[in-house]
């Protein structure tokens, strides 16, 4: 298996726990054979997936503040 391959399913299953952290406060994700006919389980808590995120939230706030500033509007 390829890496290419791997980091899809990777993104797959980690978008599928993202969507259950939207109702729950932890996930699992769970790939079967990732790399080396190993497997991935892991449990992602929604606290965790929050840190992980929040640089990322950040700079988009950023970005869209900007750029309504630039515009002239307002966020209203």
């Amino acid at each position: 298996m390829d890496n290419k391959r791997c980091i899809v399913r990777m993104l797959e299953g980690v978008e599928k726990a993202r969507k259950m952290l939207s109702s729950v406060s932890d996930a699992q994700i769970n790939i079967d054979y990732l790399l080396n006919e190993e497997d991935l389980v892991r449990v992602l808590k929604k606290d965790e997936f929050e840190a992980i995120i929040e640089p990322y939230i950040r700079r988009f706030s950023k970005l869209v503040n900007d750029t309504i500033m630039l515009s002239g509007l307002t966020a209203d």
